[in-house]
């Protein structure tokens, strides 16, 4: 068997695992006995799952930290603030596995969120106050 990749180049593999849609059909990483977590396939920072197992895209579960900032939340942008932002961050990132939310209210908390977050192992959302210096 082989795959075909975009440069035209022709590679030959005894599996190819192709991860499509919203969900992961984890059917088959279950059934090859890799570590799953959540919603995917744990990997090292190398993206292996096993010994000559890698596992790449939206199924792969790595530990790798990332923070990723949002703007003009709580009750500097509007008495809806603190609410609707919230839940609509929430509603859109959730489907990042471990990814932590959060949205301070001030720029005191934010502070030492971001101090937290930096030390973490895991993705997080930060939406912090419009006018934060970052």
């Amino acid at each position: 068997m082989g795959v075909t990749l975009s440069d035209g180049s022709r590679h030959e593999v005894d599996l190819a695992l192709i991860a499509v849609g919203i969900e992961p059909n984890l059917d088959l990483p279950k059934t090859l006995g890799l570590p799953i977590d959540g919603g995917g396939v744990r990997v090292d920072e190398g993206l292996r799952a096993a010994e000559n197992v890698y596992v790449g895209g939206d199924i792969a579960l790595h530990k790798h930290p990332v923070i990723i900032f949002g703007t003009t939340a709580g009750y500097d942008h509007s008495s809806f603030g603190p609410t609707h932002q919230t839940v609509d961050d929430w509603g859109m990132l959730r489907t990042i596995p471990n990814i932590e939310i959060h949205c301070p209210t001030s720029l005191v908390y934010a502070e030492h969120l971001m101090e937290d977050l930096l030390n973490r192992p895991v993705p997080a959302y930060l939406r912090v106050p419009k006018d934060t210096p970052l």
